[in-house]
């Protein structure tokens, strides 16, 4: 099992939560209990050629689990139950009251060592006298959900040297665990005695030289990232891993200020709660972690509010029965949940989704609904060509961004919510277009789903995207009747219809068009 309630002789081993504070530090992040700060790091920051990251600088290493999931209650040795959903704030003042006791979950991350047993070997017939056969760092990790995918695929859409100027992830980005430089954990190595214990090696993988009898056109395949990789299965190599925030997927950073390194002790408790955090702010860890952040995306404060960086399509996060695809298309994402949808509310058009803090991502996995094969096909290649399709979109459609000082158009910083996502062959089929309410314009989608009225050709994507008002603190949330469901309104009826190809013999790339309260406006081709 991914992850199972933590027992000892049958009984379920609980702590006790403690009461919100705000001071030191705030101990929630959304309804998990926080152990420590959450500091902003590797975000975006600056504009134009001074765009930079904000590095992570390690001085606050993670010797607990960061987040642990509280939204559970014991309800006696051997069960515990949810804590209910209200359609007010009772839930969330619940959690925040504290002074129950909440189970704990266990999964099988952990950091160890591999030793070879050398001592059946002659070393003096292989002139190996005296040498020493040291231990090696080994970590079972979270599982890869794209197997097929390595971080620096992406290098093109971050801010890599030599490569993009801009990102497509306010928060994150596409470092891997090689780039980390941090020591391994020396309780597990234990080479405190030897002379060594500040040299590590790590095996990483590259492209042969041609010296090597490999021909040049299979080494062109090495730089090529939307190249078929030839494999189906993670890989094993620190490059391969990710390497952002504390530091990344698989491990993150503990021990004392001068003196960090790598291990597990500090991830989420259990990790699926860490993972629903980083895949809701769009670019931990880009290769690894699904970007759920269209699922979650109103849940964000104005100024903190990532967009989608990797798309995911609407069939991938979940479709919604109760919005415009209807029941007869509902469906549940990769993590156990539903995407945003619009819905026509009190006369105005809205987007309802999923709020992270009710998401229940530790019991999805307990119940089974966390689906990785929904993802694990995908490659490079098709992860790329959604994206270089959404960076089109963004530098086209009037610029709404979140950072109010940066007036360009840069992914990273876009207010713009992608709330539908479809891949369409444009002019050779048609398109469902589940994601379009048929009263969005006139009272059928004929507009935008018979193929004789594409305005672009090839292979891409119907795009919806909406600019969200964002909440106010002094004004009560519109939860749906699910509980876990909430609204946004749309601010000023801004709906964006794209159709989308990365095709480069396609001619005209985009056909975008702005949906208002009397209908579709006139589209425009670039």
């Amino acid at each position: 099992d991914l992850i199972r309630p933590a027992r000892e002789d049958g009984q379920i081993l609980f702590f006790k939560v403690p009461p919100h504070l705000e001071k030191p530090y705030d101990n929630r992040y959304f309804t998990a209990l926080c152990t420590q700060a959450v500091e902003d790091v590797e975000l975006l920051e600056g504009s134009g050629p001074a765009l930079h990251r904000l590095y992570n600088n390690y001085d606050a290493p993670r010797n607990q689990p960061l987040f642990v999931n509280i939204s559970n209650k014991v309800k006696d040795d051997t069960t515990y139950q949810a804590v209910p959903k209200t359609k007010n704030s009772q839930f969330e003042d619940a959690l925040k009251k504290g002074n129950y006791y909440a189970p704990l979950f266990e999964d099988s991350i952990c950091d160890g060592s591999v030793n070879a047993e050398i001592s059946s070997i002659r070393t003096d017939k292989l002139k190996l006298a005296g040498i020493k056969c040291l231990p090696a760092f080994s970590i079972v990790t979270a599982p890869d959900f794209f197997p097929q995918v390595d971080p620096l695929d992406f290098e093109n859409y971050d801010l890599a040297p030599g490569f993009s100027k801009e990102s497509h992830f306010y928060e994150g980005g596409v470092a891997s665990l090689a780039t980390a430089r941090i020591k391994p954990n020396p309780k597990m190595i234990n080479t405190k005695a030897d002379s060594t214990s500040d040299t590590y090696l790590a095996v990483l993988s590259g492209a042969k030289k041609d010296k090597t009898g490999i021909s040049i056109d299979r080494l062109a395949v090495y730089k090529n990232p939307a190249s078929e990789k030839g494999y189906e299965m993670s890989g094993f190599l620190p490059d391969v891993a990710s390497s952002v925030f504390a530091p990344g997927w698989d491990v993150t950073y503990c021990g004392l200020k001068n003196d960090i390194y790598i291990g597990t002790e500090g991830l989420g408790s259990p990790f699926i709660e860490d993972m629903k955090f980083c895949s809701a702010l769009n670019g931990m860890w880009p290769a690894t972690s699904p970007d759920a952040s269209r699922t979650y995306q109103g849940s964000n404060e104005a100024d903190y509010r990532n967009p989608t960086a990797v798309p995911l399509l609407d069939r991938e996060i979940g479709i919604c029965g109760a919005g415009p695809a209807g029941k007869a298309h509902e469906s549940w994402g990769w993590d156990g949940e539903q995407g945003p949808y619009l819905e026509k509310n009190r006369g105005s058009w809205k987007v309802n989704f999923t709020d992270l803090g009710r998401a229940d991502a530790v019991n999805n996995a307990l119940d089974g609904k966390i689906d990785m094969s929904q993802l694990r096909t995908l490659t490079s290649g098709e992860l790329i060509q959604r994206m270089e399709c959404l960076k089109i979109c963004i530098k086209t459609l009037p610029p709404k961004n979140f950072r109010a000082e940066f007036k360009g158009t840069v992914t990273g910083y876009t207010y713009l919510w992608l709330v539908s996502a479809e891949k369409v062959n444009w002019g050779k089929e048609d398109a469902v277009a589940l994601g379009i309410p048929e009263d969005l314009v006139g009272n059928d989608k004929d507009w935008i789903t018979r193929k004789e009225n594409a305005k672009v050709n090839g292979e891409g994507y119907l795009y919806v995207f909406a600019n969200s008002v964002a909440d106010k603190e002094d004004v009560a949330k519109d939860w749906d009747t699910d509980l876990k469901r909430r609204r946004l309104a749309v601010d000023g009826e801004q709906i964006y219809i794209c159709q989308v190809t990365s095709n480069a013999e396609a001619g005209k790339k985009i056909a975008w068009a702005q949906i208002k309260r009397n209908g579709i406006i006139n589209w425009q081709t670039k």
